[in-house]
């Protein structure tokens, strides 16, 4: 995705360790998780903890929303949590 963004939508730092809740969205211009592209943009969410050591990535965890996003590659709908009342 040569224009994948990643938007913060949290940050909470603590110590050596951050967290990140963002959206990541982009145009898939290639083959992904066994689906082709249709060349519309995708977005979906993700959650991400960082270690750092003297100032370096010591470690990364994350989640993301496959079935959101396989969903999204593969035409389909998805439910967005901003659009449910």
């Amino acid at each position: 995705m040569p224009d994948l963004t990643w938007d913060i939508q949290e940050l909470l730092v603590d110590g050596d360790r951050a967290a990140v809740r963002l959206i990541d969205s982009g145009t898939p211009i290639a083959s992904w998780l066994g689906l082709e592209p249709t060349g519309a943009a995708v977005s979906f969410a993700e959650t991400a903890v960082y270690e750092l050591r003297d100032g370096r990535l010591t470690a990364m965890t994350f989640l993301v929303d496959l079935a959101g996003l396989r969903h999204q590659l593969a035409g389909q709908k998805t439910v967005r949590w901003s659009n449910i009342s």
